[in-house]
């Protein structure tokens, strides 16, 4: 029955005017300024249109005009990015914990939560160590299928909510460690529920190691995730991951019971042995 309401239900009617603004907009931000000759030649528009747009875009402060003729997003942008930045604010009370793990390891870290459908950079605390990872920015979303954040997400989401965002991202290969195979995700998130803490040994960027711990509010599961240089990560994994579980398991409502591995991994952090996390042996 589902599948012919689908089949009958109208298509969502687009404005094309404003998709061609919004494709302006994309250009300019990826760009130092672009003129309007520019702009037309990469959005695939008629100098006209593209004249008329731009100027509309100027009109309403969405765009300024610089130096010879090059235009720059506006002011109205910013507006925009400073109410965006309001709306997915992580719960205040998390951010205190996410201060604590980057001060007691020096490295990087964050809040990931669901917003509207995307698993999604909410907060971060940057790293005080010379060389630091500064792979995500609040805001981030995509690939969470490579990310230590994302999979922690996925595997905790229900299959339908698991399903679905795989199936609008399709699981890419970024590195040669990702996962992208669908049973081997499907294990990989089978794991992560039993440990309860999830890791991306180069999966996401080369050289950058990163962990996760599920924050239980009760009604919303976000995550603490640590990133690290890879030979740093290996050389103290286990510390990292003794003050992640802690950071999370007190922010947390609930506490997510994890596997005898995972708790194993956090009481005996100072202990000389071999590292192995997420099946892998960290050399």
């Amino acid at each position: 029955m589902t599948g012919e309401l689908e089949a009958i239900a109208p298509r969502r009617q687009r404005v094309q005017s404003v998709s061609r603004a919004l494709a302006i907009l994309r250009e300019v931000a990826a760009a130092d300024g672009l003129t309007v000759q520019e702009i037309s030649r990469r959005v695939g528009l008629r100098p006209p249109t593209t004249y008329h747009l731009v100027h509309t875009l100027a009109d309403e402060g969405f765009l300024g005009r610089g130096e010879r003729g090059r235009y720059r997003l506006g002011s109205s942008v910013g507006s925009l990015a400073q109410a965006f930045r309001r709306q997915i604010t992580p719960p205040a009370h998390l951010l205190p914990h996410l201060h604590s793990v980057a001060l007691r390891t020096g490295e990087a870290s964050h809040i990931v939560g669901w917003s509207n459908g995307e698993i999604m950079v909410l907060g971060q605390v940057p790293g005080r160590h010379p060389v630091s990872v500064t792979e995500f920015a609040v805001g981030t979303v995509g690939d969470a299928h490579a990310r230590s954040s994302g999979k922690l997400l996925l595997a905790f989401a229900d299959a339908e909510t698991r399903a679905e965002y795989l199936r609008i991202h399709p699981p890419r290969g970024r590195t040669p460690g990702t996962i992208v195979e669908p049973a081997q995700l499907e294990r990989e998130f089978l794991a992560i529920r039993e440990r309860g803490y999830s890791v991306d040994l180069e999966e996401y960027a080369p050289g950058v190691c990163c962990l996760a711990a599920p924050v239980d509010l009760g009604d919303a599961l976000y995550s603490f995730s640590l990133l690290a240089p890879a030979e740093r990560f290996k050389q103290n994994v286990d510390d990292y991951l003794a003050v992640l579980l802690a950071a999370a398991a007190e922010a947390s409502v609930r506490t997510l019971t994890p596997s005898a591995e995972a708790r194993t991994a956090s009481t005996s952090s100072r202990r000389p042995r071999r590292k192995r996390l997420a099946g892998a042996e960290i050399e």
